[in-house]
């Protein structure tokens, strides 16, 4: 069974894709901050992290930075909301290394499909 590590500031989020990828089949674990991530890297070693973009503290531009500069080949899958500025991401994003990009609200087929192929 594939471990995801899911990062995102907003409870309902994380509660949702943890049902999801509960459902699905996957072990989950999860934070709420980005400075939490690498150390949860470590400790819980997931197969692959759906990470969000805005979140207190680290947001996810400078996580996946810290991920990417540890862990090459692991799966990372950027989400957003969007944001108070409006300011799309994605390509930041994929420049820095994500696999893939989704903006919520989450198209879950896509996302399990994204996951299939990454896990």
């Amino acid at each position: 069974m594939a471990k995801v590590l899911v990062a995102d500031d907003f409870s309902l989020t994380i509660e949702m894709l943890e049902s999801i990828l509960t459902e699905a089949g996957y072990e989950v674990c999860s934070t709420h901050d980005g400075k939490y991530v690498v150390k949860m890297i470590e400790n819980e070693k997931p197969d692959l992290v759906i990470l969000d973009v805005y979140m207190p503290e680290q947001d996810g531009i400078q996580t996946l930075s810290k991920i990417r500069q540890r862990w090459k080949e692991l799966p990372v899958i950027s989400v957003t909301g969007g944001g108070k500025s409006g300011h799309d991401y994605s390509e930041l994003m994929l420049d820095l290394g994500a696999d893939g990009y989704f903006t919520k609200p989450i198209n879950t087929t896509e996302l399990l499909s994204a996951i299939e192929k990454l896990v």
